[in-house]
């Protein structure tokens, strides 16, 4: 008897969780960054849709006195610095509710380590009720306690990417992203020709970058790459491997930074090479359109 009533306890929880998920009305990310403005992602399921929110609810103002003593006082008001709502595909917002699903938020679990700066986030399910369950959190790192946090997030950000086609957005998110645990910030943003954004800065040198390694021998010789460096960065460190590889391949920069030097230099970068007998010059650009224009030239002179 005492078994069949905890059966029945069980039942209840687990039909009682399905209705809960069936009635889901939203999802919502807040992220709170050392050094960036708040964000807000709330994915709307019925009108599938995802509304990205940037703000600030108070600043800061120094003051002086006449013994010319300076402090702070903090102003509270909202200051919004972005604002916009995006569709979701269907496809894309039923593979984040999947992964979602699969997932036990419980609103009694915080996941906190002792930090200087990084970031904080909330993760809230609500429903048609507005009841929510939420899991807070400060870790940041890929580990056996943060798989939750990870499962989720990683759900978002593929979301995110597939969902947002504002460039300022999609900034955003990039340096949320770059806060947590993913590798290489570098991402494939076009097939033809092939094009990958780098999203945020790839730091060390030669002996710290073996994944970066891995990663450019994996390229084709053959045919051009593009990287996108208008949001990201390759160490000053990492210009002889820049070189070592604009050798075998078809590699072309363009945005503000090449290996941390502006893009403002690339012309004195560019002599430095070619006093070196045999050296291919760096392929730097200002714009995509110049690369491209590159890229026909180049065709054109083989």
């Amino acid at each position: 008897m005492k078994m069949q009533k905890l059966v029945m306890v069980f039942v209840i929880i687990v039909l009682f969780s399905c209705k809960r998920d069936a009635d889901l009305k939203q999802v919502q990310f807040l992220f709170k960054p050392s050094f960036l403005h708040q964000t807000m992602l709330t994915i709307d399921i019925e009108n599938k849709t995802i509304e990205q929110y940037t703000f600030q609810n108070k600043y800061y103002v120094t003051q002086t006195s006449d013994s010319i003593l300076f402090r702070d006082i903090i102003i509270d008001t909202l200051i919004i610095h972005y604002q916009k709502i995006f569709p979701i595909d269907d496809k894309v917002l039923s593979e984040f509710l999947t992964e979602l699903n699969s997932s036990q938020l419980d609103s009694n679990v915080q996941h906190y380590k002792p930090m200087l700066d990084g970031i904080i986030f909330r993760i809230s399910k609500i429903n048609s009720q507005n009841d929510t369950i939420s899991l807070a959190s400060n870790i940041t790192q890929r580990e056996e306690q943060s798989q939750l946090e990870y499962k989720i997030l990683d759900a978002l950000f593929e979301l995110s990417y597939k969902s947002i086609n504002d460039y300022h957005g999609i900034l955003e998110i990039e340096n949320i992203q770059d806060y947590f645990s993913y590798g290489l910030p570098i991402r494939k943003v076009n097939g033809n020709p092939i094009e990958y954004r780098v999203g945020g800065s790839i730091s060390g040198c030669r002996k710290d970058n073996q994944e970066f390694f891995k990663f450019l021998e994996s390229l084709p010789n053959d045919k051009p790459v593009i990287f996108d460096l208008r949001n990201g960065s390759i160490a000053y460190c990492l210009n002889e491997v820049i070189e070592e590889y604009s050798q075998k391949k078809l590699l072309y920069f363009y945005g503000d930074r090449l290996p941390e030097i502006r893009i403002d230099q690339y012309k004195t970068f560019e002599t430095n090479w070619e006093n070196s007998q045999n050296k291919q010059k760096a392929r730097l650009f200002h714009t995509k359109d110049e690369v491209l224009k590159a890229i026909v030239s180049d065709r054109y002179k083989q």
